[in-house]
């Protein structure tokens, strides 16, 4: 990517692009989160009281299509929403249930159509594009698509406590590159936090917050260290772009090129190295009164 289209769309933080690779990128990690959340529906939630669902940034809608199979409901109702539709699936294929795809920004209000009509709410890994500004009032939007009792379940990530183990010095330029990119959109590090004190203020019930984390150590590890250095990798020249400008630097398109090659394989060899990444994912989860 060059560093002409690595500035445009300006207003927008989302740093990963959409379509294409990225579907196949989404649908490697589901499996990660998935283990992260200890299921796709949270334990403590009633299953056989959910019917309608919606999934808010939806991108390729892995997460609807696997609760449909969970919930194993013909007549299940199910709508993925999203900012942009091009990551929707073309052709889903046979599904179980009745599934519906809107492309809609959650920072703005549902039209009404949609108020009340949903058993349970889903957000997930939102943390790169929602603003800290917009959080409650994101909140606001989803709880209006609720039906009383209904419920919201919000996972995503601490991005304060990703960091390789043990320590790397070279992964130090990677993160502030990220650092500076969520600092200039208004970004917040600790999203989970701001997500649950939003519940509480916009007059959910019984919010509560469990986080998980991953352990370096396990078998797992290199699992999870690919998943997050390949999207990483993925933002970098949106990132290092958005860094650069913060910083006031006049940068030709050969330098942005060599930068970005450096913090690619900083990350690589972190990767080639035998370290992991040590990260930890908050889910919150509320009901509406």
């Amino acid at each position: 990517m060059s560093l002409t289209n690595s500035v445009c769309s300006d207003t927008e933080a989302y740093a990963l692009p959409r379509g294409g690779d990225e579907n196949t990128r989404l649908k490697n990690q589901h499996p990660l989160f998935e283990d992260y959340a200890g299921g796709l529906i949270d334990a403590s939630i009633s299953k056989s009281d959910i019917h309608r669902v919606a999934d808010i940034a939806t991108g390729s809608g892995i997460w609807l299509a696997e609760v449909a199979k969970l919930l194993n409901n013909p007549t299940n109702v199910y709508y993925g929403f999203d900012i942009v539709a091009s990551q929707f699936p073309e052709n889903p294929g046979p599904q179980l249930g009745r599934f519906t795809m809107v492309e809609h920004d959650m920072t703005k209000p549902f039209p009404e159509q949609y108020h009340g009509q949903f058993d349970f709410v889903n957000v997930r890994l939102v943390v790169q594009a929602l603003k800290e500004a917009e959080v409650k009032t994101a909140v606001s939007n989803i709880a209006a698509l609720l039906r009383p009792g209904g419920h919201l379940q919000w996972q995503d990530l601490e991005w304060t406590d990703i960091a390789p183990y043990p320590p790397y010095p070279d992964y130090d330029d990677v993160r502030s590159v990220f650092k500076q990119h969520m600092k200039a959109y208004g970004l917040s590090e600790c999203l989970p936090e701001l997500v649950e004190t939003s519940m509480q203020e916009v007059g959910f019930v019984e919010v509560n917050a469990k986080k998980s984390w991953h352990d370096s150590s396990s078998e797992r590890a290199a699992g999870a260290t690919t998943c997050v250095t390949t999207a990483m990798q993925s933002m970098l020249p949106k990132a290092l772009a958005t860094s650069l400008r913060s910083e006031g630097s006049s940068v030709d398109e050969a330098t942005f090129q060599r930068v970005l090659k450096q913090l690619m394989q900083n990350l690589e060899s972190l990767v080639l190295s035998g370290h992991n990444m040590k990260l930890s994912a908050t889910k919150v989860m509320g009901s509406k009164d």
